[in-house]
């Protein structure tokens, strides 16, 4: 065995056969994952957190998490300064990641600043930033992440008390 996985593409048979860009989307992705990410560069990973392909964002995320306190700055630039809704969220889903693995202390500086993402105008983005508030147990999160309980959206209020949830089961 290889340890690589594949890619299988099932239709009925009056299924109209794969366009062209289909056709590409799904021999990069091939490329993409058989090459795997150790090799590649921090921008080149940053820009793959928004491929189309979920598993390639999720191995470019989890290739930059690997990477401790080395891509936790631009991690933090992606998540708050980013255009991409699909980077971002990756982006904070690698620095809960990194933010678990790094000793005490460090890199807190950094994550603290993601703090205004709770009151990003991308709902999305405001829920996953209290996520990560209660998985990092940010110092003074409580109060800017409580107030998304009253969020216009439900999906940011459902994650904001899944951050308290998450705070205080550590």
């Amino acid at each position: 065995r290889s340890g690589k996985g594949r890619i299988y593409r099932l239709t009925a048979n009056d299924q109209l056969p794969m366009t062209k860009a289909q056709l590409e989307m799904v021999r990069e992705t091939q490329r993409l994952l058989g090459e795997g990410m150790e090799k590649r560069g921090e921008n080149e990973l940053l820009g793959l957190l928004g491929h189309a392909d979920r598993r390639v964002r999720l191995e470019a995320q989890w290739e930059l998490a690997g990477r401790e306190t080395n891509a936790l700055g631009s991690l933090v630039v992606m998540a708050t300064k980013g255009t991409n809704q699909l980077a971002r969220i990756h982006s904070l889903w690698a620095l809960g990641s990194l933010y678990e693995q790094l000793p005490t202390g460090v890199g807190a500086l950094e994550l603290a600043s993601v703090t205004g993402l709770l009151e990003d105008p991308d709902a999305e983005i405001r829920g996953q930033a209290a996520l990560l508030m209660g998985t990092a147990v940010f110092a003074n999160a409580e109060a800017p992440t409580g107030k998304l309980l009253e969020d216009i959206s439900p999906r940011a209020r459902f994650m904001a008390m899944q951050s308290f949830q998450d705070r205080w089961s550590n």
